[in-house]
């Protein structure tokens, strides 16, 4: 960080540069063993839509609406989906 500063750089500049190295080392290490060993990548960021269902079980006219972040299919193929973190 020394020699960017005497370089001339910004704080903001350095700040960025170091988010996108730590995004490509990220990325890297994901592509290099991204944890589905023995699985096949069908999809990413699948669409989804199913009817939201009251908790008596009724179908409501409301739809929910999303996307699933990846769809995988194991050797035997069976189909997982990971969907996304809620906060």
């Amino acid at each position: 960080m020394k020699l960017a500063i005497e370089e001339g750089l910004s704080q903001l500049e350095i700040t960025r540069h170091c988010q996108l190295s730590l995004g490509e080392k990220l990325l890297r290490g994901y592509m290099d063993n991204p944890g589905f060993n023995g699985m096949e990548v069908v999809a990413t960021k699948l669409p989804l839509s199913m009817p939201l269902i009251s908790p008596d079980g009724q179908v409501t006219d409301f739809q929910l609406v999303g996307a699933a972040d990846l769809l995988l299919k194991d050797q035997l193929g069976r189909l997982f989906i990971k969907l996304p973190a809620m906060l």
